[in-house]
């Protein structure tokens, strides 16, 4: 059909039918087309057409259509609906849906009766670059065409449905998302590497909940990462402040060297006012003075003082019962590669993440020999790209561009911390300085790349913090609009009572 219209895919047909291959050599494939000419003219426009739909997907892969599915149980039509209007408010894009089902989403809805109709749809709607929503029961007839048509298929419904999906879930080749809404806990691995479930997305009672997964079903996570700095790690609170005013929430966090500690704090549920705070008595004058005293002995004194402070702030718990996911990174001296903690306990992990070579030993675990994550990944892009983020906000303190001095108006207001005593570490420095260009790669990774510009500032210099906070701040607004050209605000509240029309 298509090389007798010159549209690709103008209409299609899914049936069942015995089939034969032809094959035609130059010579017969020549007769062919003396006779249609018509045949070369579509095939040349439907190649020209494939060559700058990819040019555009190379150059502007978020210009590209995104098409999920989203198989629903019958109990679950009400969930459904307001997941997708929180998908509509978390994104600038238009979010088109494509309903099979009973539910009703609102404007911007085709509703189609017959698989034909639905392929044929997407292919009309994927070609203006919208997020398309193909909504589907999953007793569906010829389901499998739908999902073998689509990027992704998230699953929303009772556990058992999900269960019984499973296995024509490992055939597929996409991503797949189980959202089961009344778990029955038996604690099932994922049946393949290409299926995830999130267990603690339960019957979507809570506005959090459904916020969640709209942005999941929208592809607007947000994720940040936060690099290695020492004292203008307090610049990571002032972007933080930032994102939070704005109205964005941050679904998952990674940081090295001091990011590790302020994502540490965001991960237990923290917001940037009080991981201020905390950050503030964490890094006391006894703590700082110790660290910069230049002796082994000293710097781990100050390390251990550290991570007891924030042992008591985190109650020893496990990185993966945190509120927010966490990765802290970390490098191991024996195998030369970046190690990301997911499943330790906090405490041992930043223990690791905090072991500067050189100055503290390496943390050991079984014949891994762990230091601080500066050596080889000092901003972990990839390590919240990995989590699941869709939008990757990373920020860089080891950036080079600096300001001369710092403005008048801000010097006067720095007086939080007294400046400590000692030599500046050279170890610290130097190691810092090394890494600033694989912290500038780690960084530009990330969608939204930050680097606060500071003025002639050391690691230890914690009675600047609100110096380093207010960079983070301007860097943050800076990075604002082309954040909201990714991603939308929380300004909507999805009410909780939502009915159909």
């Amino acid at each position: 059909m298509a090389l007798l219209t010159g549209e690709p895919r103008a209409a299609n047909l899914v049936t069942v039918v015995p089939s034969v291959i032809l094959e035609a050599d130059l010579n017969e494939f020549s007769q062919v087309i003396a006779r249609h000419p018509l045949l070369l003219l579509n095939i040349t426009r439907m190649l020209i057409t494939r060559r700058k739909q990819d040019a555009a997907r190379h150059i502007a892969p978020r210009d590209a259509a995104d098409v999920a599915a989203l198989i629903i149980s019958r109990q679950s039509e009400r969930l459904a609906e307001r997941v997708v209007a929180a998908a509509r408010a978390a994104t600038p894009r238009n979010v088109k849906v494509i309903n099979l089902v009973d539910a009703c989403f609102g404007a911007d809805v085709i509703t189609v009766e017959t698989v034909s109709s639905v392929l044929t749809a997407i292919d009309d709607l994927a070609a203006s670059g919208v997020t398309v929503v193909t909504v589907v029961y999953p007793d569906q007839a010829d389901l499998r065409a739908v999902v073998r048509y689509v990027d992704r298929i998230v699953f929303l419904g009772d556990d058992c449905d999900g269960h019984a999906l499973l296995e024509g879930f490992k055939a597929t080749r996409c991503p797949v998302d189980l959202f089961p809404i009344n778990d029955h806990g038996d604690g099932r691995p994922a049946a393949s590497s290409n299926i995830r479930i999130f267990r603690a997305a339960m019957p979507g009672d809570t506005g959090g909940d459904i916020e969640w997964i709209g942005r999941h079903l929208a592809r607007t996570k947000i994720g940040l990462a936060l690099g290695a700095g020492g004292a203008k790690g307090f610049a990571h609170v002032g972007a933080l402040e930032v994102l939070q005013e704005a109205g964005y929430s941050v679904d998952y966090v990674a940081g090295s060297s001091i990011g590790a500690i302020v994502g540490t704090l965001l991960a237990s549920g923290l917001a940037a006012d009080e991981i201020d705070r905390e950050l503030r008595q964490i890094w006391s004058l006894e703590h700082v003075e110790k660290l910069a005293a230049l002796s082994p002995e000293g710097f781990s004194a100050g390390l251990q003082g550290v991570l007891h402070t924030l042992e008591q702030r985190v109650d020893n718990r496990s990185i993966s019962k945190l509120s927010v996911p966490l990765t802290i990174m970390a490098a191991d001296l024996e195998s030369r590669q970046a190690v990301p903690l997911r499943d330790w306990p906090v405490h041992e992990a930043l223990r690791a993440a905090l072991s500067v070579p050189g100055l503290a030993p390496p943390y050991r675990c079984g014949s891994q020999r762990l230091v601080d994550g500066i050596c080889l990944v000092p901003v972990p892009t990839l390590a919240v790209r990995e989590m699941g983020a869709d939008i990757v906000v990373s920020v860089d303190l080891l950036a080079k561009e600096t300001l001369a001095t710092w403005p008048a108006s801000i010097t006067e207001r720095a007086v939080p911390f007294r400046k400590n005593g000692g030599n500046v570490s050279p170890v610290v420095e130097t190691l810092m300085m090394l890494q600033g260009d694989t912290s500038a790669r780690n960084a530009a990774l990330g969608d939204i790349m930050l680097a606060p510009r500071f003025a002639p500032s050391s690691w230890r210099d914690f009675h600047l913090a609100d110096l380093f906070r207010d960079a983070g701040r301007e860097a943050m607004k800076a990075g604002l609009p082309a954040l909201g050209r990714l991603a939308k605000p929380n300004e909507v509240t999805i009410p909780v009572g939502a009915t159909k029309d």
